[in-house]
């Protein structure tokens, strides 16, 4: 085996360990077909379950609603803040929201506005708020409308409420920040060691391996 068999082997196995990690896995149902085909019964009892019918769906809308809420998590200080320059110019807080409401779209757009949609079928502010909770259960819209509600029954000013919580929810999304920033630099272990170093260590000491190999005899 010459130098340069060495050198192409190790590359070949850096890329198959490449593939392994890139290529997708076939689908389920695909593999339980082919298993059909090739092995028949006694294999096809050996094979795994077949998936539900609704669990796809299911999945998808777990993921959707994940988005919603994450979308509605990073308008929120936004609309907050938003909501406390209205009342700051005088408007109450029905048409602060109403104001709001007008303009703003996505996900907060639409929180809003089924808060004023229970608002005008008579339910209470504070009722309101609380239905508003329910649907988005995020820890940020919890402590924002249980302030609200207790300085609507108290009379307290509302505008210093939704400023606060604004800034409590911008201090909490960049404290998640830096949590995914220090849980990312330990997911790039495994791909450093798996594909990166074995590529250094080739070109690093694989002359030096050859040379090696030369004066032992086991290459030409």
């Amino acid at each position: 085996m010459s130098g340069w068999e060495v050198v192409a082997a190790m590359g070949l196995a850096d890329a198959a360990l490449w593939v392994c990690a890139v290529i997708p896995r076939p689908p389920a149902r695909a593999v339980q077909r082919l298993v059909m085909h090739c092995g028949g019964p006694a294999v096809e009892a050996a094979s795994p379950r077949r998936s539900e019918p609704g669990q796809p769906v299911r999945l998808m809308r777990r993921r959707g609603r994940a988005a919603e809420l994450g979308a509605f998590r990073k308008a929120l200080p936004d609309a907050l803040d938003t909501l406390a320059l209205c009342l700051r110019a005088g408007l109450a807080l029905h048409e602060a929201v109403a104001e709001y409401a007008k303009t703003a779209t996505g996900v907060a757009g639409a929180a809003f506005r089924g808060y004023l949609a229970e608002l005008g079928v008579g339910r209470a502010p504070e009722d309101a708020l609380e239905s508003l909770a329910r649907r988005y259960p995020l820890d940020e819209v919890a402590a924002a409308a249980a302030a609200v509600a207790q300085n609507l029954r108290i009379g307290a000013p509302l505008a210093e409420v939704f400023e606060a919580q604004a800034a409590q929810c911008r201090t909490l999304m960049l404290h998640r920040s830096r949590e995914a920033a220090h849980k990312l630099s330990t997911q790039l272990v495994l791909p450093l060691v798996a594909f990166i170093f074995p590529v250094v260590f080739m070109i690093g000491l694989g002359p030096v391996a050859l040379k090696i190999a030369r004066l032992l005899g086991v290459v030409r």
